[in-house]
Formats: structure tokens, sequence, C-alpha cells
């Protein structure tokens, strides 16, 4: 599924050692009107959001013979294997307790900058399994890489829950993330986020990897926007074998709120969106309320062409319709 501009991400820290919030932005209270001139703007800002949370759960796992590896379906995997590597080789050094902490470790990065490991174990060594229990925290200081990513902050998480056989990659298994100014800058187009939101990720379904986002907030910026998703939940599941010619789907059901208006938005998926490989959804219904009960249903035509369908007074009867494509539409934001 194309994402909107900073995707990519990667949740890459986690090799675990299984081998071996920011403040500010945004505004609460009471939710947002909705008007003819504004719909297009709100919309937009409501899908970046659905779009940009499911960025922390479109990851691929692999997790097998003592260790875990998450990438991200585009260029996440390289930054994974580079984490991956430096700690493996913390891991089978001696600083290895033998409680299973580790670190604080300090790792040059492909492409420039640092990043510092530490965390702790149940089974510590080069065969050592996953355990809930199990922690990595991740400080990234401007850490590049050759697929150009460049990552700052924080990644931390713990894992709560494991399922499934490891040994066959058909698993699932769920992170309590820990988020602090973590920013994700891609070819000049930053993300920073930050929030303790929970991460399930389950491919026992193959050929499709399917990952929920949830928990009660998330900052997310990029620029001067900043928005803040409340009560959410997201779900996305990305055909991991078929690539390009995979299809992938996202839902999600919250509330937002931005540095851009006032108030909140509630909005939910009527319809799943999906889409084939890196294009836009080619379909799916997206509804967004905010006060007095005003309506905007995007409706999508294909993978260009939107429709907002508008209540501007409640009464479930559509007062305005206005024609516009994913270009246009994310371009506003």
């Amino acid at each position: 599924m194309r994402r909107a501009p900073g995707a990519g991400l990667l949740l890459a820290c986690c090799a675990l050692a299984l081998a071996c919030s920011s403040g500010g932005g945004g505004n609460g209270g009471d939710s947002t009107e909705i008007t003819s001139a504004n719909a297009q703007q709100l919309t937009a800002e409501v899908v970046q959001g659905l779009f940009w949370s499911s960025e922390l759960g479109s990851v691929g796992g692999s997790i097998g013979d003592g260790n875990v590896s998450l990438a991200s379906r585009s260029s996440g995997e390289a930054i994974a294997e580079a984490t991956a590597e430096g700690v493996a080789r913390q891991v089978a050094g001696s600083s290895i307790s033998a409680q299973g902490a580790f670190g604080p470790v300090t790792e040059p990065c492909q492409d420039g900058g640092t990043v510092t490991l530490s965390g702790s174990v149940a089974n510590p060594g080069p065969s050592g399994p996953a355990a809930a229990g199990d922690q990595l925290q991740a400080s990234f200081d401007q850490c590049g890489f050759e697929t150009g990513e460049l990552l700052d902050g924080l990644f931390a998480y713990t894992i709560q829950g494991l399922a499934g056989d490891l040994a066959t990659d058909s698993f699932a298994f769920q992170l309590a993330l820990g988020l602090t100014e973590f920013e994700i800058d891609q070819n000049g187009t930053s993300l920073i986020y930050g929030g303790t939101p929970t991460l399930v990720v389950d491919t026992r379904d193959p050929p499709f990897s399917k990952s929920t986002v949830s928990g009660g907030s998330l900052e997310i910026q990029q620029g001067t926007l900043q928005l803040i998703l409340l009560g959410f939940t997201t779900t996305a599941a990305d055909d991991v074998l078929n690539g390009s010619s995979g299809v992938s789907s996202l839902s999600g059901i919250g509330s937002l709120s931005s540095s851009d208006f006032t108030g909140t938005l509630s909005y939910t998926t009527v319809e799943t969106l999906e889409s084939t490989g890196d294009a836009f959804p080619s379909k799916g219904e997206l509804l967004i309320t905010g006060a007095n009960n005003a309506t905007i249903r995007l409706t999508v035509e294909n993978d260009s062409e939107l429709v907002l369908a508008l209540d501007l007074d409640g009464d479930g009867t559509v007062d305005e319709t206005q024609d516009t494509t994913w270009d246009e539409l994310l371009g506003l934001s």
C-alpha cells in the first residue's frame, strides 16, 4: 500500500537480544466543526493519521533459531539487519550476565551516527528463544543507513506475549512499545513518534502478515503538523510474499486532534481500504464525524479518484459532494 510521505518506516531496531512521551501539539476538547471549506483538510489529516499509525505495524517478522528480525516491507530490512548484528555481538559477549541483562553498548550505524542498545532477556545466548518479558531499548543518535533512512530518539519494547511455532515463522507476538521523540527521516521527510502503543503482529495466515497498533494516545509529528490519535486501533494486512503484486488492506477506528484545528474528530473505516502493491487504495470507505454529528464520508473510486460526501448539519442527508484525488488530498497537509 502506498503510504503518505514518510512511509517506509522501519521498526527496525529490533533484532532483539533474543538471539543470545513526547509532549505538545494538538488540541483536545469539543468536536471539530466540519464545513464545506475545511472538509478536505480535515479528511487529509485523518487519512495521514491512519497511514502513519499503520506504519508502526507495517512490519514483517522472522522469528526462529533464537532471534527476531522486524523489518518494514520496504527498506527497513537493512536497518533491522544492521541492528541485529550489533545486538548479536553484545549478547554473545562476556558482558551478558547470567540473568540475561545486557548493555548499554554503543554500535556504529551503516552511514554515520550510532545506536546504543540495552535490555534484558530470559534466555540469553545464541540459541536462547524469545520469551514474554524480554526487553530492548534502542537509543538512536543520527543513525544513518545506506538505504537512506536516518533515525534519532528512543525506540523500546517489552514482549507481552508469544504464540505459534517460532521455528516455522508461523507466530504471533505482542509488544508494548515506548517511543520518545523517535524520528524517522527518509529522503528528507521526517516523522516523529511519541507514546506507548501496543503492537500485535500475526503471520499465521500466509501470505499475509497482519498487524494491529492500538493505544490511548499516539503523537505523530511531521514538520509543524502534529497529530494525536486517541483511543485508536489501526489494523493492516500485507501480502509479504508477493510484493508489488500483492494486496494490502487497512482499517482503523479512533479519534484525532491536530495542531491545525480546534477540537477532535472521530473516524472509522466503514469499508476496509484495499490496494495492490505500492499504489494508493483503490477501494474502501472512511467515515469522519465532527461537531453536531456532521460527517464526511470518503469513498475511494479507484487508486487515484476520491469522492467526499458531506452531511454538514448532521441530519443524515448529503448536502454536498466534492471530487478529489489521493495526490490532491494528501498535498493539503
